[in-house]
Parts: structure tokens; sequence; C-alpha cells
């Protein structure tokens, strides 16, 4: 039993002065410091990466409406109102995105037959009220690739 405890003591110890001896080969060689100083510094997101949503709704990648992303959601955190206009084409009266409950699965985003929506490489998402989560029409918003005027894509 005595043994058992020594033995505990020893492996407390040792790992207490491995960690310690960590933290100060950090302290005197700051060049080696890995962690990022945040917010004046940012991690670079992969190209893959999912993050907030944005909408082109004018120019070569314009929304049309066709409900589609809103269909294959499946937490239901897109909703789109549309109504059919004087030209037989649908306008977009509201376009939300609910991020407290979208997985950021990128189905709407692959299922777009424009590539109008797309998710970006924003991560900062931390907000103090829910409803600062709901995106609208203008907050969504984004440039798109303006059409070329001689006609080939």
């Amino acid at each position: 039993m005595k043994k058992n405890i020594l033995k505990n003591a020893y492996n407390y110890l040792k790992s207490i002065f491995i960690g310690m001896s960590i933290t100060l080969k950090y302290f005197l060689h700051p060049k080696e410091v890995i962690t990022m100083q945040y917010p004046d510094e940012k991690w670079e997101m992969p190209p893959r990466y999912r993050g907030f949503h944005s909408v082109a709704f004018e120019g070569k990648e314009a929304c049309v409406g066709c409900l589609q992303c809103q269909k294959i959601c499946t937490e239901h955190s897109i909703f789109i109102s549309t109504s059919m206009g004087s030209d037989n084409k649908r306008k977009i009266h509201e376009f939300f995105v609910n991020l407290g409950t979208c997985s950021f699965c990128g189905n709407c985003q692959d299922v777009c037959p424009t590539k109008a929506i797309k998710l970006g490489g924003e991560y900062e998402g931390a907000v103090l009220e829910k409803n600062l989560l709901m995106l609208d029409k203008k907050k969504l918003q984004r440039s798109a690739i303006p059409e070329r005027k001689d006609g080939n894509d």
C-alpha cells in the first residue's frame, strides 16, 4: 500500500515537472509561441470551410427563387417568399437564413442551380441575442459575377 502511494506521488510530481518545463520553454523562447493572438491574428480558413451564408441577388449568379435550398434544408433554416412577376420570373420578397438552427452542411450550396448561395469563410458568430442569428436579404447580399456583354460565358 505504501509503495502504491509513493508511486502515485512520483507520477504526480513528474507530470507537474514536465508541464512546467514546457511552460518555461515557451516563456524563455517567445518566438516559438503556438498560441494565436486573437483578435489581432485570425485563423485562415481552408478553402472547403463552410461558414456563414451569402446570396447573390443580381448578376450572373443571381438567385432565381427556385426554392431548392429551402426544400433541401433538413433543419428548416432557410425561408424564402417569392411571387411570380409580370415577366414570368420569380421575384424574391423575403430571404432568411437562421444561423441558430443551421448545421452548415452545405446542401443548400450544392443544390442551387445558379450557385447564388455560398457558404463563406466567416466564423465569428458569437452574439448576445438570438434574433441576431437570423440573416435577412440585406445581410445575406453579396455581389455576384457580372454578366458578360458579348454573350460568351
